[in-house]
């Protein structure tokens, strides 16, 4: 019975180690109710350009409730975008109880407009993550977590100009010339 105990363990660890490259960085053993960050980006922008968009959770008693690997929750977490909008690494993050996310851009880019969209996928009976609130609005958005197997998107947006053209040259205006008398 021993011998099939410690086989048992050594199985179960196997199962675990060989699972880890499965699970997105941020997740942890209970973590559910993924709020995905998705990044936008629309006009010229730099090609050194990058963003960082803030996601604060707090569950009903201010307790951090983001699920880390190996760790214990954590109360907020960053997430790095390039030029294009592209996740440098995870851009999921998943939690390990209830409670409100506020997700806010802190790095920009200098874009002229930023904007934020919630839209949720959601269990029959279950509460809106986004509250009612889908946006696109122009301040920090608050999500729900509610159901561990909600699905929550918000989407980022920045709008930068175009690339300047430089102005036309002035049309040659015409020459007029007065007639002189003398006389």
């Amino acid at each position: 019975m021993r011998r099939l105990l410690m086989l048992s363990a050594v199985a179960v660890g196997a199962v675990t180690v060989s699972g880890a490259g499965l699970v997105p960085a941020g997740a942890g053993v209970s973590a559910s109710a993924p709020l995905t960050i998705e990044k936008e980006v629309d006009g010229f922008v730099p090609d050194d350009t990058e963003f960082t968009v803030k996601v604060e959770c707090v569950g009903p008693r201010g307790e951090p409730i983001i699920t880390t690997p190996g760790g214990p929750p954590a109360a907020s977490v960053e997430i790095d975008f390039d030029n294009e909008g592209d996740p440098d690494g995870s851009n999921t993050v998943l939690f390990d109880r209830d409670g409100t996310c506020t997700v806010t851009e802190t790095e920009d880019g200098d874009a002229e407009e930023v904007s934020y969209e919630c839209e949720a996928l959601i269990p029959p009976g279950a509460s809106d993550p986004c509250g009612g609130v889908a946006g696109p609005q122009e301040d920090p958005i608050e999500v729900f977590i509610v159901h561990p197997d909600q699905k929550t998107t918000v989407t980022v947006t920045n709008e930068f100009p175009d690339p300047e053209k430089p102005a036309p040259a002035p049309a040659a205006q015409p020459l007029v010339v007065a007639p002189a008398f003398t006389g």
